[in-house]
């Protein structure tokens, strides 16, 4: 049995959490993200706890389907 071994591999993160802390450290205050269910709402407000920071959110009436909008605001 011939295996590599590599070096140097980064570890992705596929967990939700990970993307939603990503995602909030990335925005600057002003910043908006479109999301389509309230889990995820609820997902960037417990991220950006996480991280000291604040974000609101809006129901997004002018978008063609159902969704939220949400804002870092600290």
């Amino acid at each position: 049995m011939n295996i590599e071994i590599e070096k140097g591999i980064p570890i992705h993160s596929y967990s939700k959490k990970a993307v939603f802390d990503d995602l909030i450290s990335r925005m600057e205050v002003d910043d908006s993200v479109l999301v389509k269910s309230h889990s995820d709402v609820d997902q960037l407000r417990q991220a950006a706890y996480r991280q000291s920071k604040k974000v609101s959110s809006r129901i997004a009436k002018d978008e063609p389907d159902y969704a939220f909008r949400v804002w870092r605001i600290k």
